[in-house]
C-alpha cells in the first residue's frame, strides 16, 4: 500500500494523554501489576469487549507505574492510524515522550512529509531507549480499530524488537493479530481477558460505595451482581440511573438489558460497527439460549456458523464459551436481552420461527427438554404436547422433575390436556409431589 505523505504533521495531543486522569480510576488490588523489580514482562495484552474497563484498568497501571518513577507513555488508535505514515508518526510521538532528547533530531523529519521507510528511524529510537538504561512503558489503547496489513506487520516487527527494559500494554476489543507465542514462552506476557476484568461480588459492593450514597442491601448487591454478571459498563449506567429512583428494590428487580441508557450504548457501541450479515446473526441467534454451529447451520440454512461463531468470540462481542472445546457458546445475558428485544421491534416474525426451528433440531438431537421448551416458545403446541406426552413419565416420575412440567403445562393451553391423557396423569402426579392435593383432586374429578 502507497503510503500517504502528510505535510506538516501535527499530531493531535489528546491520543497521546491518559484519557482517565488521576481521579477517576478505581483501583482493584487482584490486578495490580507487579511491582517493577518483580515484573519479568516485556508485553501485557488486555482483550475484553466493551464496557469491561480496559482503558480503566491501564489508566491505573499507569499511575501504578509513573510512581515507580517508570517512564510512560499513551497512545489512543483510531481508524485514522490504519495507514503507515500516520501510525508510526503517533508511535514516534509517544515515544518522544519517553525520552525527548534522543528524538528531538528526528522531530522535524516526523513532521515533514518525506519519511520513507520508518524502520530504520524507529530503530534510532529503540536503540536509544536502550541505552539510557531507563525504564519505560509505552500504553497503546482501543488496538481493535487498526486493521491495516502494513500498520499490523510493523507492529510486529516493532514487538519483536522491544528493548529489554521497554514495557508495552496493549488493549483491544478483539484478539489481537500478532504473534507473541515467543514471549509467552519464556515467560514474557502477561494476558488479561473478560473474565479477569469482571468485577467480583466485593469490588460491586466498593464500586457502588465509591459512586453512590446509596446503603444497597446484600440481597440488592447479589442481584445486581447476578443480572450484570460484572460487567463494569452495566454497574455504570445502573449507578447513575439509580441516584434518580424513589423505589430502589423495585427498579433493581427489574433491571435487564431493556434499559434505556444500556441499550443506547450497545446500539451504538456494538452493534452500528458490524457488517450487516455479522449484524443478523448476531441479532437471531440471540433466539438460542445456547447455540452451536450445526445449531445455527440448520437454522440459518448456512455451512459456515463455525466461521462466524469463531469471529464473534475473537471480536469479542460479549459470547461465552460454555465448554473447554468452543462447541457451545451462549451471549451474556444482559446482552442477550438487549439483542432479543431489539430483534422483536425489528424482525417480530423471525423470533417465532427460530424457536420452532430450534424445537426440530433439539429433537432430531434427542434433546427433549430443550425442544418442548422452544416449541411452546414458538407457540407450536401440538409439537410440545406431543414430545411431553411421550416424555411425560420419564420427565415427572424417573426424574422427579415436577416444577419443569408445571412450568410447560402452565403454557399449554388447557385443551391439550383433554387431548392428551399422559400429560393431565403427570400433571396431577406433579400437583401431589408439590403438595397441592386440592388442585390435584379438582384435576382427578376433571378426569372421572
Amino acid at each position: 500500500m502507497p503510503q500517504k505523505q502528510p505535510e506538516n504533521f501535527i499530531p493531535i495531543i489528546t491520543k497521546l494523554r491518559n484519557p482517565m486522569g488521576a481521579g477517576r480510576v478505581i483501583h482493584r488490588s487482584r490486578l495490580r501489576l507487579p511491582n517493577v523489580a518483580q515484573l519479568s514482562c516485556q508485553v501485557v495484552t488486555v482483550t475484553a469487549p466493551a464496557g469491561y474497563g480496559k482503558s480503566v484498568l491501564m489508566s491505573g497501571w499507569f499511575q501504578q507505574l509513573s510512581k515507580q518513577k517508570i517512564v510512560c507513555t499513551w497512545f489512543n488508535c483510531d481508524h485514522d492510524d490504519n495507514d503507515i505514515a500516520v501510525f508510526v508518526r503517533y508511535l514516534f510521538f509517544a515515544c518522544r515522550e519517553l525520552d525527548e532528547t534522543s528524538c528531538i533530531e528526528l522531530d522535524g523529519l516526523m513532521k515533514s512529509g518525506s519519511m520513507g521507510d520508518p524502520k530504520p528511524i524507529i530503530t534510532l529510537i529503540l536503540n536509544s531507549l536502550q541505552s539510557t538504561q531507563k525504564q519505560f512503558a509505552i500504553f497503546i489503547d482501543d488496538f481493535h480499530l487498526i486493521d491495516d496489513d502494513d500498520v499490523l506487520q510493523f507492529m510486529q516487527w516493532f514487538i519483536d524488537h522491544l528493548p529489554q527494559q521497554l514495557l508495552l500494554v496493549i488493549a483491544s476489543r478483539h484478539i489481537l493479530p500478532l504473534k507473541l507465542q515467543r514471549f509467552k514462552a519464556h515467560g514474557h506476557l502477561m494476558e488479561y481477558n473478560y473474565q479477569d476484568l469482571i468485577f467480583k461480588l466485593d469490588e460491586t459492593k466498593q464500586y457502588f460505595n465509591k459512586l453512590t450514597s446509596l446503603d444497597l442491601s446484600t440481597k440488592n448487591l447479589h442481584l445486581i451482581q447476578h443480572n450484570s454478571e460484572g460487567w463494569i459498563i452495566a454497574l455504570q449506567l445502573f449507578s447513575l440511573i439509580l441516584k434518580s429512583k424513589e423505589n430502589v428494590d423495585d427498579y433493581i428487580h427489574h433491571f435487564s438489558g431493556n434499559m434505556s441508557e444500556l441499550s443506547a450504548y450497545l446500539t451504538e457501541v456494538v452493534l452500528s460497527g458490524l457488517e450487516e450479515s455479522l449484524r443478523q446473526f448476531v441479532l437471531k441467534s440471540a433466539c438460542l439460549e445456547r447455540m452451536s454451529a450445526s445449531l445455527c447451520d440448520y437454522i440459518f440454512e448456512q455451512n459456515n456458523s463455525g466461521e462466524v461463531l469463531k469471529t464473534i468470540h475473537e471480536m469479542n462481542l460479549l459470547l461465552i464459551p460454555l465448554d473447554d472445546t468452543n462447541e457451545w457458546f451462549r451471549f451474556h445475558h444482559l446482552f442477550g436481552e438487549f439483542l432479543l428485544d431489539y430483534l422483536r421491534k425489528e424482525q417480530p416474525k423471525t423470533v417465532s420461527i427460530i424457536h420452532g426451528k430450534a424445537s426440530d433440531w433439539f429433537a432430531a438431537q434427542h434433546l427433549h427438554y430443550e425442544a418442548i421448551h422452544y416449541a411452546l416458545q414458538a407457540k407450536r403446541y401440538d409439537q410440545a404436547a406431543k414430545l411431553m406426552s411421550v416424555f411425560a413419565y420419564h420427565i415427572v416420575e424417573n426424574r422427579g422433575d415436577t416444577g419443569t412440567m408445571m412450568q410447560w403445562i402452565k403454557q399449554l393451553p388447557e385443551e391439550y390436556l383433554a387431548k392428551y391423557p399422559a400429560i393431565w396423569s403427570s400433571y396431577i402426579v406433579s400437583l401431589i409431589f408439590s403438595h397441592n392435593l386440592h388442585k390435584a383432586g379438582i384435576e382427578i374429578n376433571k378426569l372421572a
